[in-house]
């Protein structure tokens, strides 16, 4: 029996077809070397004409998803969102270049005393703080989990929808009248338990990357505490070094000549 994706008023149909794919791609179902279905499939399971199907292959091969092989088909090259953390560009703007459309889910929001923060952290901090869960998704995809702290004092200073949004960078950055001076951040690893890999749809005991984050004002106060899970079945995390200055080339040794 033919299937068809599911239709949104806002998409053309080629755009649909490649979400749809595209879902399944970062979902694992298809992984890197695995052929996609063929044109005639895809025009028989979905309805859609073969200049519709062309299209949104197409579109994928563009995405750097999946790339076009004469003679056998569409081949998947990556499953995985490519987030690089040294750069500028964020895992919302890394995420919409793939032409997946990011999405914010508040899970719960309360006060909670410090104690309640992640340790290990590299201050004390004392008082009490905003906590936010926030479940953020690329697609229909639940890509990062995190868990947001702002001292009571500051909250109270900001609307709550801004809040949810985070620093730094955004709407809530641009409202506030302090300066932020930096973002210190602790990356690690975290074994699913049976909530988190409820929350970001992933067996139980799989590995994932955690990222802790302070951001700090002017003197060091923080306004924000950030800890993170990355979904690691659809996203890539990257880093890169870079000297400075460049390293002199090794000297080219010759062997010694003994005097007579």
């Amino acid at each position: 029996m033919a299937s068809a994706p599911v239709r949104a008023s806002n998409m053309s149909l080629h755009q649909q077809l490649r979400s749809e794919l595209q879902d399944a791609i970062l979902a694992g179902r298809y992984r890197p070397g695995d052929m996609l279905p063929s044109e005639r499939e895809l025009c028989q399971q979905h309805s859609m004409s073969r200049i519709t199907v062309v299209r949104a292959l197409n579109d994928l091969a563009r995405l750097g998803l999946a790339r076009r092989v004469h003679g056998r088909g569409t081949e998947v090259l990556r499953s995985r969102i490519p987030w690089h953390a040294t750069a500028m560009m964020n895992l919302d703007e890394m995420a919409k270049s793939l032409g997946q459309a990011t999405r914010i889910e508040i899970l719960g929001r309360r006060d909670v005393e410090a104690s309640d923060l992640p340790s290990p952290l590299d201050r004390e901090l004392r008082g009490r703080f905003r906590r936010i869960l926030r479940l953020r998704y690329a697609g229909n995809l639940p890509i990062m989990f995190s868990s947001i702290w702002y001292p009571a004092s500051f909250a109270e200073r900001h609307p709550q929808h801004l809040l949810d949004l985070g620093l730094p960078g955004g709407a809530l950055e641009q409202a506030m009248d302090e300066v932020i001076d930096g973002n210190v951040q602790r990356i690690g690893a975290v074994t699913a338990d049976a909530e988190l890999a409820a929350v970001l749809r992933v067996p139980e005991g799989s590995a994932h990357l955690r990222l802790i984050g302070v951001v700090s004002l002017a003197g060091g106060q923080p306004v924000q505490i950030n800890d993170s899970v990355f979904n690691a079945n659809v996203v890539e995390v990257k880093t890169e070094m870079r000297f400075q200055q460049p390293r002199p080339a090794a000297q080219k040794r010759h062997p010694a000549v003994a005097e007579a």
